[in-house]
């Protein structure tokens, strides 16, 4: 018995609920659907009036923006059942059997199970996507630990018992976007419960401009900045790299040439990421100048 969770905010999920629907009426498990809008515009309130509403498939609305921990908390206050399935509304299911995927590992002695998420082989035509395209391709694969690869912790495609997910402090008035998960699978850590990554992806969906994606990726290092005060610096080095490097670059007494270097580049970069064919090394730099630049102002 599987809830599948899908918050959801300006997206149009109709054909992802479609297929979601098709693969859970074929496995005639009794899985429920559960959609909650995080205060979406009023056009995209408007495609998804039409669902409908059952024990198989229910849809809410939250009725103003709370952000992706409380959005996430409200659907498993909703799900009837012992295993939560979360799914992000930018997905595309790729896998004729991604549901059944998951319940086959119902009978397997695991507590949490992410399924990972992979981005197009094709480069985007607008070169405006390409940075979100280049980043997620690069550094969001996800692959099963038998091949030794140290996986990131991620959410957007999570399989997870209630019990477990009630264990989470969201401690910290998280806000927008990023480093949740990071917190997340910190926490797991903690408690000792293991996460085992399978193959069983979703495709990424949802390819933002280079501006947006720089504004989304500077308030995710505003959540790292609250991060790095809930979590032991020791612990945060191992799970963010970024992170790493700061404190690394910190505590050398070093970070006056990560100042110079980017005061010389900051020009170079910012022309660069919104090109073609954009450095993921200058996206680097200019993030943890910008982590860098926070860190000091909150001191």
């Amino acid at each position: 018995m599987i809830s599948i969770l899908v918050p959801v905010f300006n997206r149009d999920v109709n054909e992802l609920i479609s297929t979601l629907s098709a693969q859970a009426k074929e496995l005639q498990q009794g899985t429920e659907i559960i959609i909650m809008d995080d205060g979406s515009d009023s056009y995209y309130r408007q495609l998804h009036s039409s669902f409908p509403h059952s024990s198989f498939l229910r849809y809410f609305e939250s009725g103003k923006n709370y952000g992706r921990i409380r959005t996430r908390q409200m659907l498993c206050e909703l799900a009837t059942f012992d295993w939560l399935l979360f799914l992000d509304c930018d997905s595309f299911l790729i896998s004729e059997d991604w549901l059944q995927n998951f319940y086959r590992r119902i009978a397997d002695d695991v507590h949490v199970v992410v399924g990972g998420r992979v981005y197009s082989p094709e480069k985007p035509v607008d070169c405006n996507l390409r940075l979100h395209w280049k980043y997620g391709s690069k550094r969001e694969k996800t692959k099963p630990a038998s091949t030794g690869y140290v996986n990131r912790f991620m959410t957007n495609n999570l399989f997870i018992r209630k019990t477990v997910f009630n264990r989470f402090d969201f401690t910290g008035q998280w806000e927008g976007y990023g480093y949740e998960d990071t917190w997340m699978g910190i926490q797991l850590e903690s408690i000792n419960i293991p996460v085992m990554y399978i193959d069983n992806p979703v495709k990424h969906a949802g390819l933002e401009d280079t501006s947006t994606y720089l504004a989304k990726s500077r308030e995710a290092l505003q959540n790292l900045e609250k991060l790095s005060k809930l979590v032991p610096k020791k612990i945060l080095v191992k799970h963010v790299k970024l992170y790493f490097y700061f404190y690394k670059l910190q505590s050398w007494r070093l970070l006056w040439i990560l100042r110079v270097v980017y005061a010389m580049l900051s020009s170079t970069t910012r022309r660069n990421l919104h090109t073609c064919n954009p450095s993921l090394i200058l996206f680097d730099l200019y993030r943890l100048n910008y982590f860098a630049k926070l860190a000091a102002r909150n001191l």
